[in-house]
């Protein structure tokens, strides 16, 4: 029965974006400015004869991979590509592009892009997967690794914190996607994004007597970056609770980094938490940051 008319589904795919899905063959028809006229909306032309189709429709099926550009990911069975970055997420952080739920029919187009890509790129593994490949966690999936430990195994493996009250590394370990009763590392991120501020600003004051409020303001804002805080972080990402995902680079490890020094300093007070952050190679950040604004 090859010339049946198609029958659609209606399925939504996300957001203001919607689209069709034979039921029978699998084919995607969407619906969108690109396909209409003026400034009228209208559906994608696709052939109209139906090819039927006895596979059940089914999601996707992703394996994620790494190309110079960023991460994509294709569906197993049907080779829809999907995007990360930026430009799909909220201002919050980067996303998944918009596609199709389900799977449709092969498009050879879109099969011999797969196959460019994948023959050069390498898999992608998320970097908080645990290192033993038999039980690696792959892509946007929950990291249950992290799920395994508590506060009190956190400060058994790092020393510098063994001082610190273990509700607390508990709370600054919890991501907001893993809240439990709305417990989660946003509060002492806040606490301790302030007392790292006057850690640098103390430091950035007795160390530079000639410059003005401007320059130490640009140098407090270079040391205490995102990217500087999630490099400092990096030994205890594996330990958050999450069930989202998130790069080396990104807020969510500064807040991390940020909650844990908001932890140490509700138990310890100031002075040993900026003993703390010299210890953990904060100030020799500043110390970088300093000697480039020199240069």
């Amino acid at each position: 029965m090859p010339n049946e008319s198609h029958v659609w589904s209606s399925r939504y795919e996300a957001k203001a974006i919607k689209g069709h899905i034979c039921v029978a063959c699998h084919v995607v028809r969407r619906y969108g400015q690109e396909w209409g006229s003026g400034k009228d909306c209208g559906w994608e032309n696709v052939h109209s004869a139906c090819s039927i189709s006895t596979d059940p429709i089914a999601e996707h099926e992703w394996t994620a991979f790494v190309k110079p550009s960023g991460i994509v990911r294709f569906c197993q069975e049907c080779y829809e590509p999907q995007g990360w970055g930026r430009k799909f997420g909220s201002s919050k952080g980067p996303a998944y592009e918009q596609v199709l739920e389900l799977c449709s029919a092969v498009d050879l187009d879109k099969k011999t892009y797969a196959d460019i890509i994948t023959a050069e790129a390498p898999e992608y593994v998320h970097p908080l997967a645990p290192l033993d490949p038999e039980s690696m966690v792959r892509d946007e999936r929950h990291h249950n690794l992290a799920t395994q430990f508590t506060g009190k195994d956190f400060v058994k493996k790092f020393s510098d914190f063994q001082n610190v009250d273990v509700a607390a590394i508990d709370e600054a370990l919890t991501h907001p996607s893993a809240s439990v009763n709305g417990c989660n590392f946003l509060r002492l991120a806040l606490l301790g994004d302030a007392v790292l501020d006057l850690v640098v600003v103390q430091y950035l004051y007795h160390t530079n007597p000639n410059a003005d409020n401007g320059e130490m303001t640009i140098l407090k804002g270079k040391a205490v970056s995102n990217r500087v805080l999630a490099k400092i972080a990096a030994p205890y990402l594996r330990y958050i609770r999450t069930k989202s995902t998130f790069d080396y680079d990104s807020k969510t490890c500064a807040d991390a980094m940020e909650a844990l020094i908001g932890a140490y300093y509700k138990s310890n007070g100031f002075s040993a938490t900026a003993d703390l952050c010299a210890d953990l190679g904060l100030l020799e950040a500043v110390k970088t940051c300093n000697g480039r604004s020199k240069h």
